[in-house]
């Protein structure tokens, strides 16, 4: 992460997301854990990556929803303020997961203000997607 910037990001393979708010509230909830100092992992990262999976064990989680390898296909999230990083900070990032920019496909940025609040009903049906893999 380029020094200065308050966020922190996570990769993931898609067939451990169920949808996009499955993403926003498990970086809700990460993000919250790290503001407040209560999370169970060291890093945010591996809170995110945690909190995605639904269990407490790190191998577990990247186990669940970790990227494999040999796969081309992955969801990024960063969780902070996207338009405080460098525009070269996605090519680099990128190059660094072996990812040909070119192919890079770039999908919805999730705003807490349309990602929340839930109803209880689309909530729960997130969850028990969640656990039923």
């Amino acid at each position: 992460m380029p020094s200065g910037i308050e966020g922190f990001f996570q990769v993931f393979s898609p067939s451990g997301v169920a949808g996009k708010h499955h993403l926003g509230w498990a970086a809700f909830a990460s993000f919250n854990a790290w503001k407040s100092n209560t999370m169970h992992a060291k890093k945010p990262e591996m809170e995110l990556l945690c909190h995605l999976a639904g269990v407490r064990q790190i191998p577990d989680a990247q186990d669940r929803v970790g990227i494999k390898s040999g796969k081309q296909e992955i969801v990024l999230v960063f969780v902070g303020n996207l338009s405080a990083l460098p525009k070269s900070f996605i090519p680099a990032l990128c190059k660094s997961l072996g990812i040909a920019s070119k192919k890079v496909t770039w999908g919805q940025t999730i705003r807490p203000s349309k990602a929340w609040p839930l109803d209880k009903e689309s909530f729960a049906l997130e969850r028990s997607a969640l656990f039923e893999s």
